[in-house]
């Protein structure tokens, strides 16, 4: 995939990854009627881009890793990226929640934010 490189607000080199036309969200392909939204978002975000960009940096990549393979397992659909965090939209409250319970296990394991 082809990637353009920039520098956040911070001076921090970041590599945005452009992804595949087919990956692109289509509003087709949301769920209808009654819905469930999540959103995520990792705590101390901020201060870790000011005190430690490369932490910061791997904390996000886990970060969207882990909710992307609670996503997927739970029939969530990503909607959009938040910056440090994610919106997604779900068919059912039981998938969102048994997806926000995953993610939460899996990213205390992991230490995904690095606080």
């Amino acid at each position: 995939m082809p990637s353009l490189g920039s520098s956040d607000p911070r001076g921090t080199e970041v590599t945005w990854v452009a992804l595949p036309r087919e990956a692109e969200l289509a509003v087709a392909e949301l769920p209808t009627g009654t819905v469930t939204f999540l959103f995520t978002d990792v705590e101390g975000s901020t201060h870790l881009w000011d005190t430690a960009p490369d932490t910061a940096a791997v904390a996000m990549a886990t970060h969207d890793r882990l909710a992307h393979r609670s996503l997927e397992a739970w029939h969530g659909i990503f909607v959009k990226g938040t910056g440090d965090g994610m919106l997604a939209v779900f068919p059912s409250a039981p998938d969102a929640l048994a997806a926000a319970v995953e993610f939460q296990l899996a990213g205390t394991s992991e230490s995904v934010s690095g606080d």
